[in-house]
């Protein structure tokens, strides 16, 4: 189990922020673990519920994604 992401200086939270978003899209490209990192700076940050949507988003792509 990983350690906990520390929260960036206050100087930082947009460029945190950015990456998080960089790390959660990486999902789409099955990169899972990257993603969870994302998920775990905006919990962080104190995006709880954003972080939460976004977690929910990740465990249904595959079926939002499927082909028929």
């Amino acid at each position: 189990m990983e350690a906990p992401v520390p929260t960036p200086p206050a100087t930082q939270r947009g460029e945190a922020m950015l990456a998080a978003m960089a790390d959660i899209d990486a999902a789409l490209e099955g990169d899972l673990a990257r993603a969870g990192r994302g998920v775990a700076m905006l919990r962080a940050l104190g995006l709880g519920q954003d972080a939460d949507r976004t977690q929910t988003q990740i465990a249904l792509l595959s079926q939002m994604t499927a082909q028929p």
